[in-house]
């Protein structure tokens, strides 16, 4: 009798989100994926029929195809008894430690390479101690059984993992090369010898000698276990940050992509991209030679992120001067935003909509059709300038730039809705993508910066059910900014704000005037008062009057939105950072008062 296999691979959210660099997160993510997809092949068994989720065209997606990314979870059928489907399930598991072992030598053989001395064992015993692995299994007579067998394999699945297992620690006992835990997830011990760190006081020393020593020192461990001076890395870690061809190595760094509207802008110019390469080129001369610093650019555009590659205190100085120079001449002295966005989505009501495919041949359609969305992100992102982290399923986690951002939320949401609009739950709906976008400062842990992203697209969904977006503005001086709305709706309200600050068509000042009125006027009048604001502040910029149909616009934007003008005036805010990065990116032109 056919069983219907259920498992699933962690550790998930905490292992992901032990970040301090964009890669990390991302070898963290893609590490899952691998590892779940080669438990998938091993269930499979030469046959794609037997999987239910993923439902990959080919095997090569479950081999070669680093772009096809799956969530940690596999379904799958698994003919004949519970020997067999226990026997499978073994054989998974082992082709899934597999996977991770040979990851994990390619690592331990760049490091012999580099006569790197790190306790071996300790890093080796906490590999094998990664993987978490739940499986449970229900039987199935007829495909008319298949929804009943899931119902009761999901329980099974869920039982079992309330009752985990609390073993001794495999490395217990070794004698520690450092008694300090990570950095990164603050869990396991650090392996590496602290011969290789540099004593931190060597830095400011007033002996040029010491400042030497420490700078050779720092770029020694950040050439070889990409370790900086403060960081303590677990062997887990150790294979997040090298575990990758020399081509892989490099990821873009929130300061990249929080740079790129000014790169934008930049780019424009023959003579800026010149000027803007000879810089680079200087910074590369002297800075330290770590895997991938080839290819950084554009987060070389942050004055405080070079004191991450040049370590001589001269040289700093001198790249930091010509910096300046550069921004002064080519871009009127504007300095990058120092903020970028993180978006996190996810599908509505999956559960709902995989309960309503009574056989396993509509459940694969439905995995089929969310892998082909889930290939599809890369390039939407990438098209938009972003950086993907993941997209594996229904779940999408991304870094964006601030200027185009809104524009990709809003193309996901389309391409989600339309990819999914064949398939519905008991009620007849069909699928629907919410997100949470939040804006943080580049230089912010990238665990603070996941933990608001998923809160945010929590809020989405709790707000509103289905097709929701909320919108966080983190500045590091003030409190957070909020706004939520419909997906589509909250982005073309924004864009259109955006619109209005970018040409000036509004103050700046116009929404901290309207947020200050709503505290101490009476909420009957508190339209007719935002647009008397609007008036008197158009005024005061020297201009007759404010346009009449953006005067009707805005208007009707307030009284549409049900909550009061107090939550416009926070969108106002909220969509002005997005307009600044768009004018950074794309400054206005002027036009001589001559020729006006």
């Amino acid at each position: 009798m056919p069983h219907l296999l259920i498992m699933t691979i962690g550790p998930v959210q905490g292992f992901i989100a032990a970040a301090r660099k964009t890669r990390d997160l991302r070898y963290g993510s893609w590490l899952l994926s691998e590892l779940t997809k080669a438990a998938a092949q091993s269930l499979a068994d030469g046959n794609l029929e037997r999987l239910i989720f993923p439902a990959p065209a080919d095997f090569a997606a479950l081999t070669s195809d680093d772009q096809f990314q799956i969530v940690n979870r596999v379904v799958a059928i698994i003919e004949g008894d519970e020997t067999a489907v226990r026997a499978a399930a073994t054989t998974a598991e082992q082709h899934l430690n597999r996977k991770i072992q040979i990851l994990w030598s390619e690592v331990e053989a760049e490091l012999q390479r580099k006569n790197a001395s790190y306790a071996r064992t300790m890093a080796a015993a906490q590999i094998r101690d990664l993987p978490e692995i739940f499986w449970a299994a229900a039987p199935f007579a007829t495909d008319n059984q298949y929804a009943h067998a899931r119902t009761q394999a999901e329980a099974a699945l869920a039982a079992r993992k309330t009752t985990y297992d609390f073993g001794a620690t495999p490395w217990q006992g070794e004698t520690l090369v450092d008694s300090s835990k990570s950095s990164i997830d603050g869990v396991r011990e650090g392996v590496i010898d602290t011969t290789w760190y540099p004593r931190s006081t060597d830095r400011t020393s007033s002996n040029e000698k010491m400042r030497n020593a420490y700078a050779e020192k720092a770029a020694r461990l950040l050439r070889v276990f990409s370790a900086g001076p403060a960081e303590r890395l677990s062997g887990v870690d150790l294979l997040k940050r090298l575990g990758a061809s020399d081509s892989e190595r490099h990821f873009a760094s929130t300061s990249a992509v929080a740079a790129r509207p000014l790169a934008e802008r930049l780019n424009d110019s023959p003579a800026a991209r010149h000027a803007w390469r000879a810089y680079t080129d200087q910074v590369k001369r002297v800075g330290t030679d770590v895997p991938g610093f080839a290819d950084i650019h554009e987060e070389l555009l942050f004055a405080e992120r070079l004191d991450d590659y040049i370590l001589n205190i001269t040289e700093l100085e001198s790249a930091k001067k010509r910096l300046r120079e550069l921004l002064r001449t080519y871009a009127d002295s504007a300095e990058p935003i120092p903020y970028y966005a993180l978006l996190h989505a996810d599908g509505d009501r999956m559960g709902e909509v995989i309960d309503a495919q009574g056989d396993p041949t509509q459940h694969r359609k439905l995995s089929r059709a969310l892998d082909l969305f889930a290939h599809g992100v890369d390039a939407i992102v990438k098209a938009h300038n972003g950086v993907l982290i993941y997209a594996g399923g229904d779940d999408v986690l991304a870094l964006l730039p601030l200027h185009k951002a809104l524009t990709c939320v809003k193309q996901l949401g389309e391409q989600f809705k339309n990819g999914l609009e064949k398939f519905h739950n008991n009620a007849g709906d069909s699928p629907t993508l919410s997100a949470g976008l939040v804006v943080v400062h580049h230089m912010e842990p990238l665990s603070d910066a996941l933990v608001l992203a998923r809160a945010a697209e929590k809020h989405a969904k709790q707000q509103l059910g289905k097709n929701g977006l909320t919108v966080v503005v983190n500045k590091r001086s003030g409190s957070p900014r909020q706004v939520r709305g419909v997906l589509s709706t909250l982005v073309d309200q924004l864009t259109v704000l955006g619109n209005l600050l970018v040409d000036q068509e509004i103050a700046s000042g116009f929404a901290y005037e309207v947020e200050a009125m709503t505290r101490v006027t009476p909420q009957a009048v508190w339209a007719n008062e935002t647009l008397r604001i609007l008036d008197r502040k158009k005024r005061k910029r020297g201009e007759e009057k404010i346009d009449g149909k953006i005067r009707e616009d805005i208007g009707a934007m307030i009284n549409a939105d049900a909550s009061s003008a107090d939550t416009f005036a926070n969108r106002v805010i909220v969509a002005q950072i997005f307009a600044d990065a768009r004018r950074l990116a794309k400054p206005p032109v002027t036009v001589p008062q001559e020729a006006a």
